[in-house]
């Protein structure tokens, strides 16, 4: 119960948070490019493992019961859901923070080129620091995560709520197989 009242508590935590207003700035300790959030996105992460973790016994004690394995996936997929849902706001945060980073460097380039545009080389001298700095804030800035989990995060995720769903399939279709054969 104690792992209930937790995952509960922690989907709250992740809700307000996304509710709230966050000045989503890049800084060197956040190496995953979520603005610092990467911390955030592995706590949920291991929350959802625990949340997946928890389910498989259910999963298991309901296998021979196709009704019980149904209503099982279904609170399952719920509570994916319901996860889902609580990232929600951060997720809106981070995609629009990364598109602020990316007009940002949209007029750093639109500044440098203006008098590039002449054909001078002697302007293309001057501009390539400003032109790299532009460029460097581009890469940067399409490198922010829209989620605060990893990418691999996500696909792990996504490996799970499979896995799941096809472990119900299979134990719902094995069953009425073999109540349709008499077995």
């Amino acid at each position: 119960m104690t792992a209930v009242w937790a995952y509960l508590a922690l989907l709250v935590g992740l809700d307000r948070l996304g509710r709230r207003t966050l000045s989503l700035t890049a800084f060197p300790e956040d190496l995953s490019l979520g603005l610092g959030l990467g911390e955030v996105g592995r706590l949920a992460f291991t929350a959802f493992w625990i949340y997946g973790a928890g389910f498989a016994p259910v999963l298991v004690i309901n296998f021979a019961y196709p009704l019980r394995l149904l209503l099982s996936l279904g609170l399952f997929l719920l509570g994916v859901l319901v996860f889902f849902g609580c990232l929600q706001g951060l997720h809106r945060q981070l995609v629009t923070a990364r598109r602020r980073y990316l007009e940002w460097a949209g007029q750093l380039y639109a500044r440098a080129y203006e008098p590039v545009r002449s054909g001078s080389l002697v302007a293309l001298g001057e501009q390539a620091q400003p032109l790299q700095a532009a460029e460097v804030i581009q890469r940067r800035a399409e490198a922010i995560q829209q989620w605060p989990l990893q990418q691999d995060r996500l696909a792990q995720i996504a490996g799970i709520v499979g896995t799941v769903v096809a472990f119900v399939a299979t134990g719902i279709i094995t069953r009425l197989i073999l109540v349709r054969f008499g077995l």
